[in-house]
């Protein structure tokens, strides 16, 4: 295991108050919301575990970058920034921005399902999963059975169990077009997948003529599990770890509120190639693309409907003033010998 610092090496410089309502009160609110929690006030949640989105404080550098935000309504230089480091990050050549995760799902799921097709994946996250049965198709979850066990321990209980993978392949044959990929797995706690396991759904995908996407909110998180946990992968720099998860799919999808840092909706899906024809297998419906159906509700090629500062956030180096490199790769330590000088650790 790598040491890590007893202290965190960062300052706080602003504080939101909360409070602790009563037990009485506590029981109340769940009450009155129906035991719903979309239905409670966020003033009487304490501690919150609905979700992992937007939650992150940022860093003094990526605020300075709010600042900095071209609001043109296209060309904006903060989108080149961010087209930037997502390629850096990810290998992948093309790149649509949309205004949150979801929005990349619309892209993706309406460009590549189809009515009765079957989509595979570890764990489909609720989105994903409405996304698809929204094209009428089927999402079928083969996560390995240790990842649908709390009290299990394994470290890595988002891997994919190949052997069922293969099972629904053969049952639904010509009906299984797209393998969707969640790297952590959101489902069941953010449990990792481990890179070999990455490998061979790969593999199994090349096999068999499947398009593979890469839900990639949590993969800074992902790789540094994988140099924690995985034989082998000990001591390898995230960065690293990164470029060789992301060159196993066609395409990847992000929100960037999870692990880009961003508290506000910046996200995307990108891939290898720019056309969806047969003969290509990059999930990507950018200029080309006989399918754009999704282009007027989620994103246009250089302007999502977010405001331009909000793409400067998830470029800005933790520590550093300096834009161009997804905070998201670099969470621990020393960069991880990433090839570029060293941000603050943090």
């Amino acid at each position: 295991m790598n040491s890590v610092p007893f202290v965190e090496p960062w300052r706080v410089k602003a504080v939101e108050p909360i409070r602790l309502i009563s037990r009485v009160d506590r029981r109340g609110a769940l009450a009155a919301a129906g035991f719903n929690m979309f239905r409670l006030a966020s003033e009487d949640v304490f501690v919150d575990l609905l979700t992992d989105s937007g939650t992150s404080a940022m860093s003094s550098a990526q605020w300075a970058g709010v600042m900095e935000g071209d609001e043109a309504y296209a060309g904006a230089r903060n989108w080149f920034h961010f087209e930037s480091a997502v390629r850096e990050i990810t290998g992948l050549e093309h790149v649509i921005p949309t205004h949150q995760g979801r929005g990349a799902e619309t892209v993706y799921t309406r460009a590549f399902v189809e009515p009765g097709d079957v989509v595979p994946g570890n764990l489909h996250f609720d989105t994903t999963r409405a996304h698809i049965r929204n094209r009428r198709g089927r999402p079928v979850d083969v996560v390995v059975p240790e990842g649908l066990d709390p009290d299990d321990l394994s470290p890595f209980k988002g891997n994919v169990d190949l052997a069922a993978a293969e099972r629904v392949i053969e049952q639904h044959p010509g009906k299984v077009k797209l393998f969707v990929l969640t790297v952590t797995s959101n489902t069941n706690g953010g449990q990792p997948v481990s890179l070999a396991n990455a490998r061979a759904v790969s593999e199994l995908c090349r096999r068999h003529g499947i398009r593979l996407v890469i839900d990639a909110a949590r993969f800074a998180e992902n790789c540094y599990l994988i140099a924690e946990r995985e034989p082998g992968q000990e001591g390898r720099g995230l960065p690293d770890i990164a470029r060789d998860l992301f060159s196993l799919a066609d395409g990847v999808a992000m929100s960037a509120k999870k692990d880009a840092l961003g508290t506000s909706a910046a996200s995307w899906p990108c891939a290898t190639a720019p056309t969806t024809t047969p003969a290509s297998r990059g999930p990507c419906c950018t200029r080309g693309s006989p399918r754009t159906a999704a282009w007027p509700a989620a994103t246009s090629r250089r302007w999502p409907g977010a405001c331009a500062r909000d793409w400067t956030r998830p470029t800005r180096w933790p520590g550093s003033g300096r834009s161009g490199c997804c905070t998201a790769c670099w969470p621990t330590r020393e960069s991880r010998s990433c090839a570029r000088p060293a941000a603050t650790p943090w």
